[in-house]
């Protein structure tokens, strides 16, 4: 995948390559090493941390270095300093390496990572201060930057999936893409108009072909290859259960006009299922018995062993394998059978989150989302959920989902306006041991409920829409699906002005193991205490007041203590996120009072324990008020695990 003999006789350039990832040759080696932080000095070095101070003590070792706190073997949190700060550490350790060594390491590394969190291996780079593994090529721009060396690059037509192709005549010997491999669970989709004005009737006219070597002599040859005979009968080949050319059809096809084919392979209880649609109905499915992974697979349209088929093709996609999850930012049109991932796993807690814009309404159940353990209906989890606009015309959404045994737990909204973005999120987290459900409509909570039965699901389809139904005039975008708590915003606390105070006022008891449900719900100085000691975890409040002004504001890096701590209050940085607002919560450094039920300077130490006191002269915050406030949530999102292997302070 990358050879070392290019990567050595590369030129310097000043030519600057973007990359999703990178992982640091530094920091796998620190890590290795068991301590906690990178130094990124000239070259990097590595060292345990101990304070970040103003100044460089007697008999200590400082530095003002930009570094990371090592949070697993590949990644860390880069930091940078202020002005005249320092970073005391010891146990200090130099990184030594140079071209040729960062060139080997990554070569190696890289040829048994050749993926990295979905991204494909893509280049080595060499810097003043460190030696990057790089995944995910993403573009180039010029640049001033000097003293980087960049090396080979892998075709940035390797690729693992392909996107929506738009309509495009079928031409001979036309290579759309080289996939690195075609997985056992697969999708491939496209709509197809043959032209009625064929030359000859008895010559096979190729439309789509897929081969890890030529026409079709060994078993990958044709995974699939589809082409047209006698004018319009279709034929599907493939690779199944050890036959190299098992073939599906005669089956007639419209002329001059568009048809929609589907080819997939989907696992199910073991089983990999082999099914083609035409036109969203099922033309033929079996039980593929030798299921392979199949690598460096071409992807022709049509290819250059038959003549082209006279016609068209568009939405040609191609989705590889089970992901963990979906992260499509980019606006697509919501469109009928249109399978746009494979989840290996959905758990019990998840988000699910998009943004949707409707052009039009008619009558008639439209889908747009639909995730799905099998069918439409029928078993637990073959909706989790589905989201449709009701037949009624009535603009609302119908939101279903397995919730407490019931197959099709219905929530309606409120009607959504035409032409205009409206945000989305169904969300299921643990809350005090329990499942709660939860749905969202423009980051305001309009439904929640516990589910006393949530299941984990495998192999489940990500549809946008379904099969079975119309789907929507109109788009979505930032479709977002996480599977676990990570990377999700945990309700922490929520409270409405409307709401009786006395509702807050609980036994410094409650408030260690946590106290209310669904919406006013607080999450427990335990919980928040093991959560934030695991993961790093950021904090987010959303404050929405009487006159309509609504903000966020962030804090990253969040510690709450332990009882013994007296959960002291602790974050690294404070966002206002645009706002321009101060930190109304005021609370960095200080432990949960007995009499407050909060984090406030007021009574640390003077026995004062008037439980109105509040953080800020502004706003109550403290006890679970809201003055002036119609309501202020907090939430949490957890990111990366914490390395416990390492001597961090």
């Amino acid at each position: 995948m990358i050879n070392t003999q290019q990567c050595m006789q590369q030129p310097s350039t000043t030519m600057q390559f973007s990359f999703a990832l990178a992982v640091s040759y530094c920091v796998i080696t620190c890590s290795n090493l068991g301590l906690n932080t990178v130094f990124f000095g000239n070259p990097c070095f590595c060292g345990s941390y101990i304070v970040e101070q103003y100044g460089c003590g007697w008999m200590q070792t400082c530095t003002n270095s930009d570094y990371c706190i090592i949070a697993s073997a590949t990644d860390c949190i880069l930091k940078k300093l202020s002005y005249n700060r320092q970073i005391v550490y010891n146990n200090g350790v130099s990184v030594n390496f140079d071209i040729n060594s960062c060139v080997n390491f990554c070569s190696s590394y890289q040829n048994t990572n050749s993926t990295y969190n979905g991204y494909i291996a893509s280049g080595i780079a060499v810097t003043n201060n460190d030696c990057l593994c790089l995944y995910g090529f993403t573009g180039k721009t010029t640049s001033a930057y000097y003293g980087c060396l960049y090396f080979e690059m892998s075709p940035t037509n390797v690729v693992t999936s392909v996107k929506e192709i738009n309509e495009q005549v079928i031409q001979k010997s036309k290579l759309i893409t080289t996939l690195s491999f075609l997985d056992k669970t697969f999708s491939i989709s496209f709509m197809l108009k043959p032209i009625s004005s064929m030359s000859n009737k008895d010559v096979w006219y190729n439309i789509i072909h897929l081969t890890i070597y030529d026409e079709g002599s060994i078993y990958g040859a044709r995974i699939p290859a589809i082409w047209i005979y006698r004018s319009s009968l279709i034929y599907i080949c493939f690779a199944l259960s050890g036959e190299h050319n098992y073939v599906v059809g005669p089956q007639p096809l419209s002329l001059d006009v568009w048809s929609s084919l589907l080819i997939s392979q989907t696992e199910l209880n073991g089983e990999y299922i082999f099914t083609v649609y035409l036109n969203d109905q099922i033309l033929h499915n079996k039980i593929n018995t030798q299921p392979q992974i199949f690598k460096n697979v071409q992807v022709y349209a049509s290819n250059p062993w038959y003549e082209a088929l006279n016609g068209y093709i568009k939405d040609f996609k191609i989705v590889n394998g089970y992901v963990d999850f979906v992260d499509e930012v980019s606006e697509f049109m919501i469109k009928r059978n249109n399978l746009i991932a494979l989840l290996s796993y959905l758990d019990k807690a998840y988000s699910i989150s998009f943004k949707i814009k409707p052009k039009s309404y008619s009558f008639g159940l439209k889908n747009i989302i639909h995730l799905t353990i099998n069918k439409d209906l029928g078993k637990y989890g073959d909706r989790t959920p589905a989201i449709f606009f009701l037949s009624d015309n009535s603009h609302r959404l119908s939101i279903t989902s397995a919730v407490s045994g019931n197959i099709i737990y219905d929530f309606l909204t409120q009607p959504l306006p035409l032409n205009e973005w409206t945000s989305i999120q169904i969300l299921q987290i643990q809350l005090n041991g329990k499942y709660v459900y939860s749905v969202y409509l423009n980051e305001t909570m309009v439904h929640s409920i516990e589910n006393t039965n949530p299941q984990s699901f495998e192999n489940v389809k990500v549809y946008a829409a379904n099969p079975w139904y119309d789907a929507l005039d109109g788009s979505i975008k930032n479709l977002k699906i996480i599977s676990g708590s990570n990377g999700v915003w945990v309700p922490m606390m929520t409270r409405f002005a409307s709401w009786e105070s006395t509702f807050w006022d609980k036994s410094y008891e409650a408030y260690e193991n946590g106290f209310g449900l669904v919406n006013q719900q607080w999450i427990g100085l335990k919980n928040l205490n093991q959560i934030t000691s695991t993961f790093f975890t950021d904090m987010r409040i959303d404050y929405t007041f009487k006159e309509g002004i609504t903000f966020s504001t962030r804090y990253y890096n969040v510690t709450i203590g332990s009882s013994e701590e007296k959960y002291i209050f602790q974050y690294e940085k404070y966002n206002p996120r645009g706002s321009g607002e101060p930190d109304r919560l005021n609370a960095n450094g200080m432990v949960f009072n007995n009499c407050s039920n909060w984090w406030t300077a007021d009574g640390q130490n003077n026995g004062n324990c008037d439980k109105n006191m509040f953080p800020t002269s502004t706003n109550y915050i403290s006890f679970g008020s809201a003055k002036e406030l119609l309501s202020i949530q907090f939430f949490l999102r957890t990111n990366l695990e914490k390395d416990f292997s390492s001597n961090a302070p």
